[in-house]
């Protein structure tokens, strides 16, 4: 039996790369082909760029189906003036998790803000994925 945190390491690599794969990400918010996606941000990282935010997984296994249920959330971060960037950069991995990740996903929030410093805008998605063992 596969334990919920071996799920949740698979979405995690599930997840970035697809993200890693999207062509539009990498114009977006990349470099060399390389996406700005961080678990832990640099020192002085360039702008855009995304973090991995939370990834709480739940056994929604049935009679002979091993299913797991999973809320995620994706932060992305942007030095624009307006919020434009940060919706458009939502927008884009939102396509890219539709388009390149192996399981269901459902987006059930999106939210833009300032962050603390002023400048920064914040965005966030939330999304609701279903694994399910090969």
């Amino acid at each position: 039996m596969t334990s919920l945190a071996d799920h949740a390491l698979r979405l995690q690599r599930d997840i970035h790369a697809a993200l890693s794969a999207d062509t539009a990400l990498q114009n977006s918010m990349g470099k060399d082909g390389q996406v700005r996606a961080y678990d832990e941000v640099p020192p002085e990282p360039t702008y855009p760029y995304l973090t991995y935010g939370r990834i709480e997984s739940r056994d929604a296994s049935a009679d002979d189906t091993t299913r797991t249920t999973n809320a995620v959330t994706l932060h992305v971060w942007s030095r624009a003036t307006s919020r434009a960037e940060a919706l458009e950069l939502l927008r884009q991995v939102e396509t890219a998790i539709a388009n390149q990740l192996p399981h269901r996903s459902v987006p059930t929030l999106t939210d833009i803000f300032r962050a603390p410093d002023g400048r920064t805008r914040h965005g966030l998605l939330r999304l609701s994925i279903i694994m399910e063992d090969e």
